[in-house]
């Protein structure tokens, strides 16, 4: 539910389409993950708090697979960041000796670039030699629960246990989203190790926030049977 609409989010398109893709539902379901943090007196986001910081420090860092899973970031004038070439770069370091590695870069149109994340990820391993015949890209998404739900049909039906790359703050985020379509996975840090600094801690939280809202509108819409709120959050 993080992911940025097409166009730029400070123009009025940009949060009609934002609020579009969330929804009245979204809507209603972060007000109720709200007054469930109130209620609890935070004891419900501080557990998904432990959980995002102990999935982020204990996920290994040299994982290596022959089908890897990237999640894109928001582009900089179409140019990947720092934090999404990380990514990339350890996907291709940890790929398998002598075999050629799958790579599916998850991420659409962002911001306001003219082209997706999974775009620019493939161009930017084009630039460091990689063999891009088995790099596939997933475009169309909005979200990181819309990643994994796209790029459950990419994958293989015969291959297993993807590698999921990305930055250590966001593993947990991405193991939850490909658990909940059916994706089984490991996962492998972008960082050798997790540092908390002040940037880390505060993007710690906010996917702690991002997950509580997640499990807040699963539950409720499972309890309901809220059956076009299941089928957004599956």
């Amino acid at each position: 539910m993080s992911r940025k609409p097409t166009h730029t989010q400070h123009t009025p398109n940009g949060m009609k389409n934002k609020f579009h893709a969330i929804g009245w539902d979204g809507i209603a379901m972060l007000l109720l993950s709200n007054l469930l943090i109130v209620f609890s007196l935070g004891t419900s986001i501080f557990y998904l708090l432990m959980k995002v910081v102990m999935t982020a420090q204990r996920s290994p860092a040299n994982t290596r697979g022959e089908i890897l899973i990237v999640p894109g970031m928001q582009l900089v004038a179409n140019q990947p960041n720092q934090e999404f070439i990380r990514r990339l770069s350890k996907a291709s370091q940890i790929s398998t000796p002598n075999k050629t590695p799958k790579i599916l870069i998850l991420g659409g149109l962002t911001g306001g670039n003219t082209i997706s994340e999974a775009q620019a990820g493939r161009r930017y391993l084009e630039q460091q030699g990689f063999d891009t015949t088995q790099i596939f890209l997933e475009e169309k998404s909005n979200n990181t629960l819309e990643n994994f739900r796209f790029s459950k049909q990419l994958l293989p039906v015969n291959e297993q246990y993807p590698i999921i790359v990305s930055s250590r703050y966001h593993l947990a985020r991405c193991s939850t989203m490909a658990k909940h379509v059916g994706i089984a996975h490991t996962l492998c840090g972008a960082e050798d190790s997790l540092s908390l600094t002040p940037r880390n801690i505060l993007l710690l939280l906010k996917e702690a926030y991002h997950l509580h809202w997640y499990h807040s509108g699963r539950y409720w819409a499972t309890l309901t049977r809220n059956q076009k709120m299941l089928a957004r959050l599956r």
